[in-house]
């Protein structure tokens, strides 16, 4: 059985769909659309300065910052979304959360806190909540540029490019010359599978930001998911040139290799990038993704490990460490533990309760795995590959009837190669 490893298509360099890159900042609103005090007043000035300062990586001076502004303005929302971000980056969401709905009272019609509190929920992967936020703001203020981006944003992660287009295109329209704008569009054009319009969209944001790799990374993705390699390569290289020393970035390079079929000149570039930077635990993540690309599992096993060691907090690299672990019938403890941790960082993404139940058959806890896997079904209920392990834990408890219905639904929702013809052996052998 083939392991599920989410963005492992990022590792060969293929275009994966997630839409813009996720913010940890709740505070955009305060330097954009939102500053609902006079530039001039006492109270905005500590808000710029604290802003600076959190800018520059000084949380306990910026926090000071916001609560002098506080102080000076204790009936305004706006100290207390910029000290919720504090809270946020200090990885205290509860505590976010309850200095948003402070603000919130203070400003029930503030568009800006209805954002604040829709970043907040799309950071823990609850992509409902963070929806019905934005769709609050703009329903205050049709208008707030950031709410449509945001919004377009979630619908791409709920899988439904086409809206994602319409709310890009209106910021687009709304501000023509903004990069980040352009950015989402491409993005969401490219899902929608309007892949020409999506590199016209990139190389616009390209322009508008001269000194941002991203939207020529981007380009670059597209052209290696249609398999168009000298022109990825170009786009890449561009990319470089802007940021040469971005550890990213070439590890996008090792990727478009193996993808173009380099699989030594891949290695030989990752293997590169973590040996000069032996600390970088992204980079250990990818070099991990890239090694299962080329069948090195036990490889991929050291890298996830040693990436783990510098960040615990990497959802994708727990998912895959404790997917191999199994796989390795390894340490089910240490699997049980990554998998744990990667559902409560995500809790919204099927995805990583689809592998902690898998990882609590192994341990040999069939109702709980059924809970969990039934768990992320409910969160993406065509996924054929959920269903036929929900199949598999089934027919293992004896429950002869839904293990049946179990495969019969995920061949129906189009399960194909080995666990399609593995689910049809089974289907024959609980039919007897």
């Amino acid at each position: 059985m083939k392991p599920n490893f989410y963005l492992l298509a990022l590792a060969v360099a293929a275009l994966v769909l997630v839409g813009l890159p996720a913010m940890a900042a709740v505070t955009e609103t305060l330097h954009r659309d939102e500053l609902q005090m006079p530039k001039e007043s006492p109270a905005a000035a500590e808000l710029r300065a604290g802003m600076q300062k959190l800018i520059n990586g000084d949380l306990k001076a910026a926090e000071a910052a916001f609560r002098k502004a506080q102080k000076l303005a204790p009936k305004s929302p706006q100290p207390l979304i910029a000290l919720a971000d504090i809270e946020v980056r200090r990885r205290n969401p509860a505590g976010a959360e309850s200095l948003l709905q402070q603000a919130q009272a203070l400003a029930p019609d503030s568009a800006g806190v209805h954002v604040a509190l829709g970043r907040l929920y799309r950071g823990r992967g609850d992509f409902d909540r963070a929806k019905g936020e934005f769709e609050n703001a703009l329903r205050l203020n049709p208008a707030l540029v950031p709410a449509q981006m945001e919004l377009g944003d979630i619908y791409l992660r709920l899988g439904d490019p086409a809206r994602a287009v319409q709310q890009y295109e209106r910021a687009v329209k709304a501000r023509p010359d903004d990069a980040a704008a352009n950015f989402g569009l491409g993005v969401a054009l490219s899902g929608a599978g309007r892949t020409s319009d999506a590199i016209v969209a990139f190389e616009r944001s390209a322009k508008l930001a001269p000194k941002d790799p991203e939207p020529l990374r981007m380009l670059a993705r597209i052209y290696a998911d249609a398999k168009r390699y000298p022109e990825a390569n170009t786009a890449l290289d561009r990319a470089l040139k802007i940021a040469p020393k971005s550890t990213s970035l070439q590890m996008d390079r090792a990727g478009l290799m193996l993808a173009s079929g380099d699989k030594k000149g891949a290695l030989a570039a990752a293997e590169a990038v973590v040996k000069a930077h032996p600390d970088d635990a992204v980079a250990l993540g990818r070099y991990g993704n890239l090694l299962v690309a080329v069948g090195d599992k036990a490889g991929a096993r050291q890298a996830y490990g040693r990436a783990l060691k510098l960040n615990r907090d990497d959802p994708q690299v727990l998912n895959n460490a404790a997917w191999l672990e199994v796989e390795a019938k390894g340490d089910l403890g240490n699997a049980q533990a990554w998998a744990q941790r990667a559902a409560e960082l995500q809790p919204r993404d099927a995805t990583y309760l689809d592998t902690l139940g898998w990882v609590q058959r192994a341990r040999g806890d069939l109702a709980k795995a059924e809970s969990t896997l039934n768990q992320a079904l409910t969160l993406a209920p065509k996924s054929p590959t959920i269903e036929y392990r929900l199949g598999i834990v089934r027919s293992e408890q004896g429950a002869r009837a839904k293990a049946i219905e179990s495969f019969e639904q995920a061949l129906k929702d189009g399960l194909s190669g080995e666990p399609a013809e593995d689910a049809r052996q089974r289907l024959a052998a609980l039919r007897k």
